[in-house]
């Protein structure tokens, strides 16, 4: 390789060469043996080198690359520095890349494309070991925290274009920051992940984002989850200014009150912030003329916004204290079985 490398022209010109000479030592690697002398670490830093040293000369090379580093990473009886090493060669390549990747030209657009297809099929639960699952998730979270604004709206569109089996561990990973808190770029990965829940009303999207809310609870305390409540009851019904029919109300509703009431629900509300439970109560009873409206529908979205809808005063009313018990939820209570009961 020296004579390919003496100089960043040189560089440019012979990078396919290059990243083939790099290809070829990844494929000998072979499964079932520890290699611990095979040069791979070497490699590995060198491949990292040439991507800090090319950047964006090097974007249709990303996505055999990664490919390349996850079959790699993911070898039988890998040395667990080697293991190591790999995938964190991975994530520093996806983070140096992460500029050019995410712009809007075509070319970028398919290395995206690309490199996802190539990680995807590491994600799926059950053919993949935990670590591997955690280290891919870590490595493409490196991309979802650069991105901003229509950067992070092409990149959210490609990653449900195609949901994959196991996604939600990406999601949790690039949402959760240290000691309980959450990362600086949660919220608007946040609010764009409901945004595109409402629109699509997918029972996938709504799966994996259960799982990613009941995992944020987890994690975070009753404090720093509070912005995370009040992104979500933002988006629990329509501004009263904004035109839209009773059905397409309905429609918007169904997911996102099943997002409130996981919330709601997970440790039995213990998680829940104190100061966000009266609004809760407040925002529920604000929807009373919805039930008023489906009662006694048997119609299946309306059977289950109404069941939802019920989840999510039993979960505000198993959270909540005496104080909010008296006002607002006893009007609450009563309300739904005025509605309820005929």
């Amino acid at each position: 390789m020296y004579p390919l490398t003496t100089s960043l022209p040189i560089i440019l010109l012979n990078l396919p060469a290059i990243s083939t000479a790099l290809y070829d030592l990844y494929d000998h690697v072979k499964d079932g043996q520890d290699n611990l002398h095979s040069g791979l670490d070497s490699t590995l830093q060198l491949h990292h080198a040439l991507f800090e040293t090319c950047q964006g000369e090097a974007l249709p090379h990303l996505a055999e690359t990664t490919k390349h580093l996850t079959r790699v990473g993911t070898l039988r009886a890998l040395h667990p520095t080697l293991v190591e090493r790999t995938f964190s060669t991975l994530s520093l390549i996806l983070r140096t890349m992460s500029p050019f990747i995410l712009k809007p030209s075509p070319e970028a657009q398919d290395a995206l494309k690309g490199t996802w297809t190539e990680v995807r099929p590491y994600l799926k639960p059950k053919t993949n070991k935990k670590y591997v699952r955690k280290c891919i998730a870590d490595a493409w979270a490196g991309i979802i925290r650069k991105a901003r604004s229509e950067g992070l709206a092409r990149l959210v569109d490609v990653l449900l274009e195609n949901e994959a089996e196991g996604l939600e561990a990406v999601w949790t990973n690039s949402l959760k920051g240290t000691s309980h808190n959450l990362h600086s770029r949660a919220l608007p990965v946040i609010s764009l992940l409901l945004d595109r829940l409402i629109e699509t009303e997918s029972p996938t999207q709504l799966v994996t984002l259960n799982m990613v809310f009941t995992a944020l609870v987890h994690h975070c305390s009753s404090s720093t989850i509070t912005p995370v409540v009040e992104t979500v009851l933002a988006k629990v019904a329509p501004a009263a200014t904004e035109p839209s029919s009773s059905t397409s109300t309905a429609t918007t509703s169904i997911s996102i009150m099943s997002v409130l009431s996981t919330i709601l629900l997970v440790r039995k509300g213990k998680r829940y912030p104190e100061s966000q439970l009266k609004p809760t109560m407040v925002k529920l009873q604000s929807l009373l003329p919805r039930l008023e409206e489906i009662k006694g529908s048997s119609e299946e979205q309306d059977v289950e916004w109404r069941k939802h809808y019920v989840l999510c005063i039993m979960g505000s009313l198993q959270a909540g204290k005496l104080a909010q018990w008296l006002s607002p939820g006893v009007a609450l209570i009563e309300g739904v079985w005025n509605r309820l009961v005929s």
